[in-house]
């Protein structure tokens, strides 16, 4: 509602008082939609969820490995309490730019499904790097550790 109620005002007034109202409508859907991705790693989702950052070891190192050898620009690999609403294990990517950041489920981490989690990571990475061909570059190497291999 502090989001939403907002827009839909603003997209009111647009249709009722502006000319070619549909591209100014869209052109303020699109800037908005714009800022709250860039702006939702860092303002909105802490309000609803703890991240911690992930601590240094095994699972961190073979992230940034791979994060680099895609030339995914990386700036945060966090561990968020998903626990508190669901029991599985996920992860996800969010922003832009150079503002990207990986929040693995603490289930996810807990539980140590690292098989599931390259295979969705490798497919986010491969997706958001490349459309939707996959590059033999961007795969996990057989330098990673073996509990992380498929």
């Amino acid at each position: 509602a502090l989001i939403g109620l907002p827009i839909i005002a603003l997209i009111l007034w647009i249709f009722l008082s502006v000319s070619h109202a549909w591209v100014w409508a869209w052109l303020s859907v699109t800037v908005i939609s714009l800022a709250l991705t860039y702006l939702a790693p860092s303002l909105i989702l802490p309000l609803f969820n703890k991240f911690t950052p992930l601590e240094d070891g095994e699972l961190n190192k073979a992230i940034q490995a791979m994060a680099k050898k895609c030339e995914f620009p990386l700036t945060e690999i966090s561990v968020m309490d998903g626990s508190k609403r669901s029991a599985k294990a996920n992860a996800f990517f969010t922003g832009f730019g150079k503002r990207k950041k990986i929040a693995l489920y603490d289930t996810l981490v807990e539980n140590r499904r690292p098989r599931n989690w390259w295979r969705f990571s490798l497919m986010k990475l491969v997706t958001s790097k490349r459309s939707t061909s996959f590059s033999a570059s961007c795969s996990p190497s057989s330098k990673l550790p073996s509990s992380f291999s498929f």
